[in-house]
């Protein structure tokens, strides 16, 4: 049986096509795929006589059916010429069906486009309508139609969600859920890019059952898809304080040949093995930003925190019950962190400011009336840690105080906590009666004394 084609779309002869929409063309048999190559299947632009990049595909449904999608949109009220090369032009190659039918005749499709887009964002169409009545309408190549039909219906666990579990809902399985059925049959580790690490990019804080130990493996994963899903698996449950990160790509095709025109960039972090405040406890000191803020950036600041006290604190604290003031101590320094940063955008944004000697005159008030919050945050913080260790900080004697014991002190005190000259710090005096003051009180161990 000889391989002719059956029919096409758009028709020959046909006008006013979308300039923005694949091109399919029907033949009688399967056709074999390593036929489809630039030099047996292209399209000309009759206007400007040049060839119009496309990609070549058999339908996945249909391997009798040849998709050309051109890879720019084509330009409006322009003719163009559809060709697949046949064995009556003498070229030595020609479309080949899978029982080896080679195509005697060659196909040719005339069609010209009109100035509609196919399934186009109402934005961008209403752009389109305005620059096709003002002249010719060209768009390139970086700008893409898109679709109503092929997006994300619904995803599981919920972008930027903090508090996952390991096992996530339990098959250690994220679900991406679209509009259409996936393409099937074609590598999908280009569909996306998956970036699994601890929130502090140190596997050392990496813990299970909220126990923190070394030598913990973040388990691989598979990309696959089921139907409407596309599926990113893991070997086994996540461990606790880990963040994952997943771009989806523009290369997700549905089966029938539409590209996924979004561009998602979707995040969660699992649960942490030390709790201390959730997201919503930040999320009500702050409550004229709260909608800027995201579960999962306020959860990695939680537990940045709660590691950098334990840290302070010599590992001296139970990560399992973080006393009040330590709780207190990282809610303030999350806050602290959350306003210096909104503090710092609205500085970038605001421009520069101006000194005028001992003057510092700025328009952008809210930035004034944040740093006051700061200020008040910063000290009920140091309150708090200062809280955690009771009179470690300062020694006091009869009523004077030392300068702080953390820092240290060259000096010396005599054990009345006086000051006294360095030279007699071991002053002893040879005379029998010399019961002095000075001799009471002086060091004996004098290590220079011979």
């Amino acid at each position: 049986m000889a391989l002719i084609l059956v029919s096409s779309n758009p028709e020959s002869a046909a006008s006013d096509f979308y300039i923005n929409k694949s091109l399919e063309l029907t033949y009688n048999q399967p056709i074999d795929s390593t036929s489809l190559t630039d030099n047996v299947v292209f399209l000309i632009d009759l206007g400007s006589n040049q060839n119009v990049p496309v990609s070549i595909a058999l339908k996945p449904t249909d391997s009798k059916v040849i998709v050309v999608n051109p890879l720019v949109n084509l330009r409006e009220n322009t003719s163009y010429r559809l060709i697949v090369t046949g064995v009556d032009q003498g070229m030595g190659y020609s479309l080949r069906a899978t029982s080896t039918e080679l195509l005697g005749t060659t196909s040719v499709v005339l069609f010209t486009t009109g100035d509609n887009v196919y399934q186009i964002d109402t934005t961008i169409e209403k752009q389109a309508s305005n620059l096709t009545l003002e002249g010719d309408l060209f768009l390139p190549t970086n700008i893409k139609a898109l679709g109503y039909d092929f997006t994300i219906s619904k995803v599981r666990p919920r972008n930027h969600s903090h508090g996952i579990s390991g096992a996530i809902t339990g098959d250690s399985t994220v679900r991406f859920s679209f509009t259409k059925t996936l393409m099937t049959g074609v590598d999908y580790s280009d569909w996306a890019i998956v970036n699994v690490y601890p929130l502090l990019n140190d596997p050392q804080y990496l813990a299970y059952s909220g126990t923190l130990a070394e030598n913990i493996a973040i388990p691989g994963y598979t990309i696959s898809t089921n139907n409407k899903d596309l599926l990113i698996s893991f070997g086994s449950a996540l461990p606790q304080n880990v963040a994952v990160a997943i771009d989806l790509n523009s290369s997700i095709t549905s089966i029938d040949n539409e590209e996924y025109g979004g561009a998602m960039q979707y995040i969660f972090n699992t649960e942490l093995s030390t709790i201390v405040y959730g997201p919503e406890m930040v999320k009500r000191e702050l409550s004229s930003i709260n909608d800027q803020l995201n579960d999962d950036y306020i959860g990695a600041l939680l537990f940045k925190n709660s590691m950098f006290l334990w840290e302070r604190t010599g590992r001296g604290l139970n990560l399992a019950e973080y006393p009040f003031p330590a709780k207190r101590w990282v809610l303030l320094s999350t806050l602290l962190d959350i306003m210096e940063d909104k503090d710092y955008h609205k500085f970038v944004l605001g421009g520069t400011r101006r000194q005028l000697g001992d003057l510092n005159v700025s328009i952008d008030n809210p930035i004034g009336r944040l740093a006051l919050k700061i200020a008040r945050v910063q000290k009920e913080r140091d309150i708090a840690f200062e809280t955690l260790f009771k009179g470690w900080q300062f020694k006091a004697i009869a009523g004077s105080t030392r300068a702080s014991s953390s820092i240290g002190d060259r000096l010396w005190y005599d054990i009345n906590n006086r000051y006294t000259d360095p030279n007699y710090k071991y002053f002893q005096s040879n005379y029998p009666v010399a019961n002095v003051y000075v001799n009471r009180h002086a060091k004996t161990n004098n290590p220079f004394w011979y």
